[in-house]
């Protein structure tokens, strides 16, 4: 009867053991990844064809998950708050460094994207296309 009882403690001790061990949830990609990074951003001035290259690095925003930083975008040499929404980036109407920058930005794939926004300095306005270019 002994030999029963101690069978049946050592059961339910592991039983107990296997039940409450908890596994580690594995962590979610964040779906902003996509984006995040630097590229290389050919920028060209729709009115004048002129055009520039510079860095832009993306960054998602801690605590909100939809947030990006982008920094230098529009060559602001600031950063640029951005909102992810599934396959493109949404810029809202903002100031930085003296310019003002509103625009979209859609993602072709982890390694490109395109942009359309408006930049305004000292009263002139200043519509824009950009590819990014992963860097890496």
């Amino acid at each position: 009867m002994k030999t029963k009882a101690g069978v049946v403690i050592i059961l339910l001790t592991l039983l107990w053991s296997v039940i409450s061990c908890n596994k580690e949830e594995e962590p979610t990609a964040d779906p902003r990844d996509v984006i995040t990074g630097k590229w290389l951003c050919t920028e060209i001035d729709l009115g004048t064809n002129e055009q520039q290259v510079f860095e832009v690095t993306v960054n998602a925003v801690p605590g909100n998950s939809a947030a990006l930083d982008l920094i230098n975008f529009a060559h602001t040499n600031g950063i640029v708050r951005g909102y992810f929404e599934v396959d493109k980036v949404s810029i809202p109407k903002q100031t930085v460094n003296d310019m003002q920058v509103v625009g979209t930005g859609y993602i072709i794939s982890a390694y490109g994207s395109n942009w359309d926004y408006d930049v305004t300095f000292e009263g002139v306005k200043y519509e824009c296309y950009a590819g990014f270019k992963k860097k890496y």
